[in-house]
């Protein structure tokens, strides 16, 4: 494992969403590097659990902004990793923690002087673009209000570097590795019951990011001079979706299931109707097809070129270690496991 020898003189760091799988590894690296950790923390379960690794936990909510300057205070650098994860399914809830939680974060970090903001943004911007390559100058795409709100947020993260605060914001692919129940459990939950994976035969590219390599990035961030004002895609690798989610099936020892690009496109149409109909954000929309059938590169150069960042932990070797922790935590039968 890669030291950053820097860390520990940067003084105590916060990290919002330390309850969750990225801020709660990322916590974990922090106190191995021997850094102060502070932790944002919603529930009190949350809190005793990062108690008791050696992490300072903060009462507070995001959407609640007299509870972000105690967490702050004193703090050099930020890693913003909270997030609206989808529920409630509203435009009010996604704007309320994505756009205006992360506002109030950059306001009361640029009150304090912290010496970085990290922000943890999402491939998802870039909606179901095709252009290829896709990197940080494609145009961004706010379709539907996660998408929507964390462009929103990343334009805060702007605004607040234009103002004086030193930031930098990174757009992960498909985060995936131990500790992972959304992503992982969700594609588990699909197998068992038989249900498709993939589109067309998963023949578009995804763009994975283990778990570790990204919290190598989020260290790099915080340490590196010349990344300040920067934006930079992380992934592993451009995988076909039929390839990374026909891992999950071997490990799971059931048949990954396709559907034709027009029953996609059919019940799409469902959701923008019903969307239409109710007066709530549709979950799905015809465009979002590209997503699964694109085979665009994605453009990490810039992550390598400042951040000296590659993948540390090879795909192969990172698909093995998320079976071994799905096994371990129950999620998987042990007579089933095939990597």
């Amino acid at each position: 494992m890669a030291r950053h020898g820097a860390l520990p003189a940067l003084g105590p760091v916060l990290v919002t969403g330390a309850g969750g799988f990225i801020g709660g590894r990322l916590c974990e690296r922090l106190v191995l590097e021997g850094v102060r950790v502070r932790a944002l923390v919603r529930r009190a379960d949350q809190a005793a659990r990062l108690a008791a690794r050696g992490i300072e936990p903060v009462p507070g909510d995001l959407t609640r902004p007299d509870d972000l300057p105690p967490a702050v205070r004193g703090c050099g650098v930020i890693f913003h990793c909270g997030a609206w994860m989808g529920e409630p399914w509203t435009w009010e809830a996604a704007r309320a923690a994505n756009v205006e939680g992360t506002r109030s974060l950059l306001d009361a970090s640029l009150r304090a002087g912290a010496s970085r903001f990290v922000h943890v943004s999402s491939i998802s911007v870039y909606g179901p673009t095709t252009a290829d390559p896709i990197d940080e100058q494609t145009p961004l795409w706010p379709l539907g209000p996660y998408r929507a709100t964390k462009i929103g947020a990343e334009q805060e993260v702007v605004s607040a570097h234009g103002r004086g605060l030193p930031t930098v914001i990174l757009r992960p692919g498909q985060v995936f590795g131990p500790g992972d129940v959304r992503l992982s459990g969700l594609v588990l939950r699909w197998l068992r019951r038989g249900l498709p994976l993939v589109v067309e035969g998963g023949r578009g590219f995804c763009y994975p990011i283990y778990i570790d390599n990204l919290v190598d990035a989020l260290l790099a961030s915080a340490t590196t001079a010349d990344a300040v004002g920067g934006i930079f895609n992380l992934a592993d690798a451009d995988v076909p979706w039929g390839e990374f989610l026909g891992s999950y099936a071997r490990m799971a020892g059931r048949r990954m299931r396709s559907m034709p690009a027009w029953v996609v496109r059919g019940a799409t149409l469902g959701m923008e109707t019903v969307g239409i109909l109710t007066g709530r954000p549709a979950r799905g929309h015809r465009a979002d097809m590209g997503y699964f059938l694109r085979r665009s590169r994605y453009s990490t150069a810039r992550a390598s070129a400042v951040l000296g960042w590659h993948p540390r932990v090879p795909l192969a070797e990172a698909i093995a270690a998320t079976a071994a922790w799905l096994q371990e935590a129950g999620l998987l039968d042990r007579r089933n496991i095939s990597v």
